[in-house]
């Protein structure tokens, strides 16, 4: 399926992304709002690690891109 190489890969993941955001857009699921309001509300109680995990679990961002992400809210 894949060829050989990281872009190869990339490009694969990506165009699976896009065809997941437009399923779900057509579905009506916004998934950023679904992902924000639970990392967020795990923040606020304080379980910062809690929240990272469950951030890359719902967007299957890397650790570093979720730490970011959760310490910016």
């Amino acid at each position: 399926m894949f060829g050989s190489g990281n872009e190869e890969i990339a490009r694969s993941l990506r165009s699976i992304e896009r065809q997941l955001g437009a399923l779900l857009n057509h579905l009506g699921v916004d998934a950023n709002e679904q992902v924000d309001d639970e990392v967020l509300s795990l923040v606020r109680s304080g379980q910062k690690i809690a929240a990272i995990k469950r951030h890359r679990e719902l967007t299957g961002a890397g650790l570093r891109d979720a730490k970011i992400y959760v310490e910016s809210l």
